[in-house]
């Protein structure tokens, strides 16, 4: 199984708010943990040392893996599917391929510039660079809500098959190594992704359908005001969100553009090896 969670029970769930004026929706129901198991390494774990230095500033969860509302993680895999399952070209593979020395080449590019060239900041270099690396930012997962994020790009290359690359050297919090998986790759078939996919969605889908009934049955939380009708609409909303994410089309990436920018960078910079 690639992704997992672990709902908090639903006493322990907070409001959102002022102490008074709390309320809840949806999405706050689905507080708990949530991680990727690649089969040699599991993302969004954090560290011992983290861990430890969490559970002494007070952290009662000392849970080791990413403390947050589940949904998040689910959000941020659809939004990236129809990216995800268009392929990337061979060629373009060969030139660049996604992870953080192809993250440092494109940042030093957009820094530095060439004599005879368009200068940093200005526009016609600026999308020199983002024509040639933005594809790849269209399919890096998005953790810009946790502190030092963890690093992690998924491609569709060749005999159809996703990639997974996560690339965490150097990410800390409060001079701690934050995340225990600090590079690697792994592979699948597209289709076994798919079914990761479809399969994360339907355990997640489940257990909000039974939470949803369960706040309508008691609700321990009287000071908290929660709208169960509200739930409801939504919940059946969010189930239709992966079948959506798959007839998505991704906006079609020109390739053809991508090569000739990244050829002519590497003119300039040359590639990361």
């Amino acid at each position: 199984m690639l992704f997992h969670f672990r709902l908090k029970p639903v006493e322990q769930i907070h409001g959102w708010g002022d102490e008074g004026v709390q309320s809840l929706h949806w999405f706050g129901l689905t507080d708990g943990e949530s991680w990727i198991d690649t089969g040699t390494a599991e993302l969004f774990r954090y560290t011992d040392e983290m861990v430890a230095h969490r559970v002494a500033r007070g952290d009662t969860t000392r849970s080791p893996h990413n403390d947050y509302y589940v949904i998040r993680l689910w959000e941020d895999v659809l939004h990236l599917l129809p990216a995800v399952m268009e392929p990337v070209p061979a060629e373009v593979l060969r030139l660049l391929r996604p992870g953080l020395p192809a993250v440092s080449w494109s940042e030093a590019a957009l820094e530095r510039g060439e004599p005879g060239e368009p200068g940093p900041g200005e526009d016609e270099w600026y999308d020199l660079v983002d024509t040639a690396t933005g594809w790849m930012d269209a399919r890096r997962l998005d953790t810009g809500y946790l502190v030092s994020g963890p690093r992690i790009w998924l491609w569709r290359g060749g005999n159809d098959t996703v990639t997974l690359h996560w690339d965490n050297r150097g990410l800390r919090i409060g001079g701690i190594p934050a995340w225990a998986a600090t590079a690697g790759t792994t592979t699948m078939p597209a289709e076994r992704f798919l079914a990761e996919v479809r399969d994360f969605d339907r355990r997640l889908m489940d257990a909000m359908a039974e939470r949803v009934e369960q706040v309508r049955r008691h609700w321990p939380h009287p000071a908290i005001t929660l709208d169960v009708d509200q739930l409801a609409r939504e919940h059946q909303a969010r189930a239709r969100s992966v079948t959506e994410a798959l007839a998505r089309a991704p906006d079609a990436t020109d390739w053809p553009g991508v090569l000739a920018a990244l050829e002519r960078l590497s003119r300039i910079h040359p590639l990361p090896g």
